[in-house]
Parts: C-alpha cells; sequence; structure tokens
C-alpha cells in the first residue's frame, strides 16, 4: 500500500484532498463530533453506505463538496488557496451526492427522523442570515455560496417528495436571497418553484405570497445576495416577473390567487411613494404578460389611487393657510432636489420638536398632506405615460377596449366616491381625443343621470360630471354642448311636468332635478358662446364683449323652458348653490339673455326650512347648528372636473380643460351677496396656481407645469 494515503482538510467548509503520510494520521487525536451542519456533508458514512470495517482499510469516500476546487498550499501564511473549479466530472459527482444527501433527508423525515431534515433546512436558513466575508476563512459548518445551487437542484428534482410536513424547509427556501445571485441560480431556482407549485399544490399561495412580496423591493439591498456582484433593479424585475411569468403559464388557476395577493399586499396609503410606484410599476409589468388580468390589475391601481385621492382632500379640506403654504413649499423643495418627501421626515420632526406643540402637529400634516399629494402625482403621471401609445389612434379598435375597461372603472369607482378629485382626469384627457369616445363617456353619464334604477347619490354624481365635461372640456365641440344641454333641459322640464303637483323647493325630495338644473347651469357660465347658433357679424367669437347690445339668436327652446322652469314651484334658482346662481344671473343679465335677479331678490324672503318636515328640522338642531344656517338645504357645488392641481402630471391636461374667464365688466359690479366664483375660492386651490405661475416664469428648478 502506498505510505501515503488521501486525506481532507476543510476549506471554506469544504473538505480537499491533500496528501499526507498515513502514519500521522493514525497517530493524529480524534476528530470532534461533528456539528448537525456537517452530518449532512459525510455522505458516505451518514448514508450508510460505507461497509463494515474490513482487514484492509477502505479509503473514505469524498464529500459532495470536496472536490469543489482545485487547491494550492501558501507555507509561508499556512493558508490554502483555491486556483480552479472542480472539472466537470467532480461537478456532476458532486450534484449527484447531494441529490441523494437531499433525497434520504426528506425521506428520513417522512418517518419521524429529522435530524437530515433540519440540517438540509438549517443550509438554507444560515444562506439567508449570511454576512459579507470578512477574511478568508468560512466556517466549517458553513455551506459555501456557490454551492448552494446542488441543493436548490436537487429539491427541484425531489419537489414530488416536498409534502406538507417540509412547510418549513419550504419556509427557508423561499426567503434565500435569490434574485441577486449568478444567472444559473436564478434558473435553477426559477424551476424549483416551477417544480414545487405543480407537484404540491398546497405551496402555490407561499410561492406567489413571496413573489408579490417583492414588488415592493426598490433599492439593491432589498434583493442582494452577499459575496455576489450587485444586480440592478431592472434586471431584479426582469428575474422576478420571468418567475412569476412561468408559474402563472404551468399553474393557470393561479391566477385567482394572484390577485387576492396583489389586492392583499398592496402598499397602504400611508406608505412611501417609493414603495407605491415600485408595486404599481411591477403590477402593470406583471399585465403586460397576463393581459387576462388586466381589467382587474387597473381596477385595483384605480381603487387605490382614489384612496388616496379622497386621502388628499381630507388633508386639505382641514388646512388652513399656513398648511397649504407649507405643502407647496414640501413639494417645490422635493421637485427640485429630485428627493422624495419621506426622506425629509425625520428631519422635519426633529426641528418641530424644538418647537412648541402646535408647530409640531402643523410639521406633521404638512408632511402627511405633501407624502399623499407627491404619491398621486407620481401614480397619475405613470399612467398617463401608460395610456398614450394606446390612444395614439384613439378610434382603433385596442383603444376602444381599452377605453371600454376605463368606463367601467370610472363606473365603478371614480363615480360613486363624492370626494375624488383628479383620478377622473385620466377619462377626462382620452375621451377628448376622439368624438366617438366624446360620445360614448357622455352617453354613459345620461345614462346613469337618468336611471332611474340607480341610487340617488349616483344619479347626482353624474349629472355633475355631465355637467363639468360639457363645461370644462375644451376639445368638447360646440355641436356636444347643444346636444347635451338639449338633453337635459326636455328632462328637467318632463320632469317638472311630471311632478308639479307636488312641486316645491325641497332638495331632499327632488335632488335628481337640482342636480340636472344646477349642471345646466354651470354649463351656460362656461360655454355660452356655443348656445348662440346665430349672431351679427359684428360679433368676434373670441371677444365676449362683442356679444353685448346684439340680437343673439340662442338654441332653440333653451330660453322658454330655462324660464319655466325658474319659475316654477321646484325654485331651482333659490335650491341651487348661489355661486352658480349669482355668475348665471350676472351673466344671463349681461348678455340680454335673461334677467332673474328680481326672482333672487323675492327668493330672500323664502326659507326652505319651511317645506322640511318638522322631525329633520328637530334633529338639525339637536345637533346644535345654526337654526339662520340654510345651507344645508342647498345643493353642493361639486364640479370635478375644476382645474386639475397635481405638480408633476397637470401638464397631461393643461390643455384639455377651459379655465373660466368672467365676462368683462362683471366683476366690477358691486354684488355683496357674491359668494364666490366657479373657478373654486379654497384657499389650497388658490395658493396653487399662485405658487406654481411663479414658478413657470423661472429659468430653472422650478416645478414641472
Amino acid at each position: 500500500m502506498d505510505p501515503e494515503r488521501a486525506r481532507t482538510i476543510t476549506y471554506w467548509g469544504q473538505r480537499v484532498k491533500a496528501r499526507v503520510p498515513l502514519k500521522a494520521e493514525r497517530r493524529s487525536s480524534p476528530t470532534p463530533k461533528s456539528s448537525a451542519l456537517k452530518s449532512i456533508l459525510r455522505t458516505a458514512t451518514h448514508l450508510g453506505r460505507r461497509a463494515r470495517e474490513e482487514d484492509e482499510e477502505e479509503p473514505q469516500p469524498e464529500s459532495p463538496i470536496k472536490r469543489r476546487k482545485t487547491v494550492s498550499f501558501d507555507m509561508e501564511s499556512n493558508t490554502v488557496k483555491s486556483i480552479g473549479p472542480g472539472t466537470p466530472a467532480e461537478i456532476k459527482k458532486k450534484a449527484a451526492d447531494i441529490k441523494g444527501v437531499v433525497l434520504k433527508a426528506l425521506k428520513e423525515n417522512t418517518m419521524g427522523d429529522q435530524e437530515g431534515y433540519d440540517t438540509l433546512k438549517g443550509i438554507f436558513e444560515n444562506d439567508r442570515r449570511r454576512k459579507p466575508m470578512t477574511n478568508s476563512i468560512r466556517d466549517d459548518d458553513e455551506v459555501d455560496p456557490a454551492d448552494l445551487i446542488f441543493y436548490i437542484n436537487a429539491l427541484k428534482a425531489c419537489a414530488p417528495q416536498i409534502g406538507r410536513s417540509c412547510s418549513g424547509l419550504v419556509h427557508e427556501v423561499l426567503n434565500i436571497p435569490w434574485l441577486g445571485r449568478p444567472d444559473d441560480f436564478v434558473g435553477a431556482y426559477i424551476d424549483f418553484l416551477a417544480n414545487l407549485v405543480t407537484g404540491q399544490s398546497i405551496y402555490l399561495s407561499s410561492v406567489l405570497t413571496m413573489l408579490v412580496e417583492k414588488f415592493r423591493c426598490f433599492k439593491p439591498s432589498q434583493w442582494r445576495s452577499e459575496d455576489f456582484p450587485d444586480v440592478d433593479c431592472d434586471l431584479m424585475r426582469r428575474r422576478l416577473h420571468r418567475a412569476l411569468g412561468h408559474v402563472l403559464q404551468l399553474f393557470p388557476a393561479a391566477r385567482r390567487v394572484l390577485l387576492s395577493l396583489i389586492n392583499k399586499e398592496f402598499p397602504f396609503s400611508d406608505e412611501s411613494n417609493t414603495i407605491h410606484m415600485a408595486f404599481v410599476q411591477n403590477l402593470l409589468r406583471l399585465r403586460e404578460y397576463a393581459p387576462d388580468m388586466g381589467p382587474e390589475i387597473m381596477e385595483l391601481i384605480t381603487d387605490r389611487l382614489v384612496k388616496i385621492d379622497v386621502q388628499i382632500q381630507v388633508d386639505l379640506d382641514e388646512a388652513d393657510d399656513d398648511v397649504a403654504a407649507g405643502v407647496i413649499q414640501q413639494l417645490r423643495s422635493t421637485s427640485t432636489e429630485d428627493a422624495e418627501i419621506d426622506d425629509d421626515i425625520s428631519d422635519v420632526e426633529s426641528v418641530a420638536s424644538d418647537e412648541s406643540d402646535d408647530r409640531h402637529e402643523l410639521s406633521g400634516r404638512i408632511i402627511k398632506a405633501a407624502q399623499h399629494i407627491q404619491k398621486m402625482d407620481s401614480i397619475m403621471n405613470t399612467l398617463f405615460e401608460l395610456y398614450e401609445p394606446i390612444f395614439a389612434e384613439p378610434d382603433s379598435e385596442s383603444a376602444g377596449d381599452v377605453f371600454e375597461n376605463m368606463l367601467s372603472e370610472f363606473v365603478n369607482i371614480i363615480l360613486p366616491t363624492y370626494s375624488s378629485r383628479h383620478t377622473q382626469f385620466i377619462i377626462f384627457h382620452f375621451s377628448q381625443l376622439s368624438e366617438n369616445l366624446m360620445d360614448r363617456f357622455a352617453g354613459v353619464l345620461l345614462d346613469i343621470a337618468f336611471g332611474n334604477q340607480n341610487s340617488m347619490v349616483t344619479r347626482q354624481n353624474a349629472a355633475a360630471y355631465l355637467a363639468s365635461f360639457a363645461a370644462r372640456g375644451k376639445k368638447v365641440p360646440a355641436e356636444s354642448v347643444r346636444t347635451i344641454c338639449t338633453v337635459l333641459i326636455k328632462h328637467i322640464d318632463s320632469y317638472r311636468y311630471r311632478h308639479q303637483a307636488t312641486a316645491r323647493p325641497d332638495l331632499r325630495r327632488f335632488t335628481p332635478y337640482y342636480a340636472l338644473f344646477q349642471g345646466l347651469l354651470y354649463i351656460f357660465c362656461f360655454r355660452w358662446r356655443d348656445l348662440v347658433i346665430d349672431a351679427p357679424d359684428a360679433v368676434d367669437p373670441d371677444d365676449a364683449a362683442s356679444y353685448l347690445g346684439q340680437e343673439l339668436v340662442w338654441m332653440e327652446e333653451l330660453y322658454p323652458l330655462l324660464r319655466a322652469n325658474i319659475w316654477s314651484d321646484f325654485n331651482p334658482l333659490r335650491v341651487c348653490h348661489p355661486t352658480i346662481v349669482q355668475e348665471f344671473a350676472k351673466l344671463a343679465g349681461h348678455l340680454g339673455f335673461m334677467y332673474v335677479h328680481d326672482k333672487i331678490e323675492a327668493n330672500r324672503r323664502i326659507y326652505l326650512s319651511s317645506y322640511v318636515s318638522s322631525s329633520v328640522e328637530a334633529l338639525r338642531e339637536t345637533a346644535s347648528h345654526n337654526p339662520y344656517d340654510e345651507s344645508w338645504l342647498q345643493l353642493t357645488p361639486y364640479f370635478p372636473f375644476d382645474p386639475y392641481q397635481l405638480p408633476e402630471s397637470r401638464h397631461w391636461v393643461d390643455d384639455d380643460y377651459v379655465p373660466y374667464n368672467p365676462f368683462p365688466g362683471l366683476d366690477d359690479e358691486d354684488d355683496s351677496d357674491d359668494e364666490g366664483s366657479l373657478e373654486g375660492d379654497e384657499t389650497f386651490d388658490e395658493t396653487f396656481d399662485e405658487q406654481f405661475e411663479e414658478d413657470t416664469e423661472t429659468d430653472e428648478g422650478g416645478l414641472k407645469r
């Protein structure tokens, strides 16, 4: 026998062969008992493949990871250095040995022996917790990260044996940082996921949950795998969706589970803008290779967007001048510095902590409102960018299909939400790209506003949307405006005729009537030029003052039907909002269309509360309200396409809506009862417009219109 024989030494958790004298090996002290982790690496002895010791000692079989690398010895530093990978034959043998180890561990686990199973689970647990190497020595019990692929391949082949009793192992495997590893590992891991869900459907939800949770990732530290080069975000997402797409292709039933999970995992409204954007961008990428899920995905995004939109309105409704100005300043500084508001929270709060409690509360409100606006703005901008190429040919079949989905999202999510302020501008913008789309949108609104099967609130909202679209839509042609007004005035008059026996100025009882009538007045204030069907040659359509004193021919039936309703027992000028009524009265009188100031004056002596039941009035008084305040008995001025205020995305709609331009001379009239303008008198809107007008005058660094 050769006086020398092979023995193994440990190098970075692997045993490699070196030549040492046989006698020296026999004189060495016994090796301490191996840990649980090493037991799985002692392939021959642990698996019982070694025969009973005979007279002539057999060499110990090699470990599955022993021949990982060829080594050289550095006698000066007393270290072992790798000089290259193992041969293909060695790698193949290692893979086979590890597969045998894994298969045996899984089999023994089903029989109650968990030693090998726990060791296997520990390998993945240790990898998940692994820290960067600080020196060239790895713990004896630690598996080389490069060798983890052999265990993944083994588990892939053993997927049918990974039953419910192996849930702990599956949990550890699903939680390793796989997205930041080399391509061959990623490919093996994706194949493992596919085999797992097809062989053991009980793990489908766990696999999909792991993938969806990574939709929130946006920085390398969230997917980095130590000891491997960093992977950029784009490559990470390609890998993530390659895995998800593969699972969906093999397991079509996963779509229902996936939709439930993305609904559950969607970021809360108070989470950061970067998390929201990462999640939304991943949803939009999912939509590309799972088009059948597209409508549900867009409905989910729209639903969450509306929730943020409503929260913005809650923030701003409670805001005073200081908060509004602070929000503007916060948004301006964020845009200028290309930073996220979330990163500035600690700085603002640390400053506020040294101030009074009131200032601290003010800082918190400013930050909260600015965060919501930034999230809303970013997502809206993303959606505009998403739809723009689709509607490059607005009358195409593909654009029509997408618009149908938009209408569904609008009807089911946006329309019933009274406080939505910005989300609806998606359909407002794209519907104006063709007359066909405009007609479809207006038609849906008319059907809902006139449909008795719809709730009162829904019908009222539809009337407000219809009026706001006709009034504000810059690309809505004059003919469409006249058509909408004709339908409205005829329906209003028909309603008056049917209910004239019980007519009285009662908002609670006749809400649909007043909603439609207020919408008609609103359209008149914005689009009165389009309601003039003939005028003398002296009239210049671009010069409002040129209409004064001229014999104007108005749209047929507009004057007689409008007048009949104004002087009816419904008394709409008393119930509609005073701001809109006053604006209509001044404009109609100035143009010589109709004089209603005497009616408004007479209405001052009419108390709406006298038409309300005693039980409702008593309830109102017990709520500690001013008994002389009757604004609660008047219609609110809700017109959802009033100016768009989000700084980054507003450029998409700047050319879409008609601003309100008061008639020359109307502002000079002294009317102490004027309660505001049609542009709104909210502090935030005014501050926003003033600030952005200043910003657009700067050369650089201003907010983007």
